[in-house]
């Protein structure tokens, strides 16, 4: 009887094992490069520009401008997770920029293979004022 009940937490130690290995792929983070279906904001990019736009709210410094980078995930089910500023042009436009992300309407998320994953991506907004 001991053996059998050994026997039995091995296999089961080996289904836990097998589960485990499969959450890990497919929480594997890809690029816009290695995907076969592109993440989209609902309405394409021009709308997710016109979104930035119409919610970031510049600081009111003369003569600021430059470029604000980011990246984020873009979660399967379209949230935005991560979000990082990479490189900002100071007076709070980095922390600007994640605020309006993080109340970003959900994208259609990338696939690949049929299945949805997540996808890193890297977004520059541009400064004039």
């Amino acid at each position: 009887m001991k053996h059998l009940a050994i026997i039995f937490l091995m296999l089961l130690s080996t289904e836990i094992q097998a589960q485990e290995e499969e959450i890990k792929i497919n929480e594997n983070i890809y690029n816009t490069a290695g995907i076969q279906v592109q993440p989209e904001f609902p309405g394409g990019m021009g709308e997710f520009y016109k979104y930035i736009g119409q919610n970031y709210k510049t600081p009111n410094v003369k003569g600021l401008k430059g470029k604000i980078f980011l990246t984020f995930i873009i979660e399967k089910d379209g949230s935005l997770n991560d979000i990082k500023v990479i490189r900002d042009i100071g007076h709070g436009t980095g922390e600007e920029a994640v605020r309006v992300l993080k109340i970003c309407p959900a994208w259609k998320p990338g696939e690949v293979d049929g299945e949805k994953v997540r996808v890193q991506y890297s977004l520059p907004i541009s400064i004039q004022n």
